[in-house]
């Protein structure tokens, strides 16, 4: 009875770290969290959707530029760049892209980044940035290299680009019927 106790025990744990669901970004040895679901309580995912592409149209200059594909009510992805993202001890500032996939279901949506790349010079051109190999963000011990000061903040960038999309998805109705 005890041995059945704790393998409906060890089931039932297994399957709830499987199943949660991050809901912000954390960095690691092993890179950026792989995405996070952010709920929107009782709205539908077609809903999400358009606001989604309103606050695209808001917040970036070329929207017609950041958005690489959409399929209407389930998924859109946009490429962005961020200025003075990556940079290194030394001061030495990398432009910095990346792209991000945004799927909707009902009541939330799911945020995530497929790629950040860095552009060194005309030479090396667009490079994935480098959470593991050769010129790692991290050592192989887990630590992280000092040189790579920016690291922490890389994963607050997309907590806040992912909040502003949320704050949008919940107040533009709001926000548009006090503006007049």
């Amino acid at each position: 009875m005890k041995k059945i106790f704790l393998c409906i025990l060890s089931i039932a744990l297994v399957s709830n770290s499987l199943l949660a669901q991050e809901s912000k970004f954390t960095v690691s040895e092993a890179g950026l969290t792989d995405y996070i679901v952010v709920p929107v309580d009782s709205m539908k995912s077609v809903d999400i959707y358009s606001k989604c592409i309103e606050w695209v149209g808001k917040t970036y200059k070329s929207p017609e530029d950041v958005i690489k594909s959409k399929i209407e009510g389930n998924s859109i992805r946009i490429e962005g760049s961020a200025d003075g993202l990556i940079y290194t001890l030394g001061g030495v500032t990398y432009l910095t892209r990346y792209q991000v996939e945004i799927s909707f279901r009902d009541g939330r949506y799911k945020f995530d980044v497929l790629s950040i790349e860095t552009y060194a010079n005309a030479q090396y051109g667009w490079n994935s940035f480098p959470f593991k190999g050769d010129w790692a963000a991290y050592y192989k011990n887990g630590e992280p290299r000092k040189a790579w000061v920016c690291i922490n903040d890389i994963p607050v960038y997309f907590n806040n680009l992912s909040e502003s999309l949320k704050a949008y998805v919940l107040n533009s109705d709001k926000q548009e019927s006090e503006k007049w």
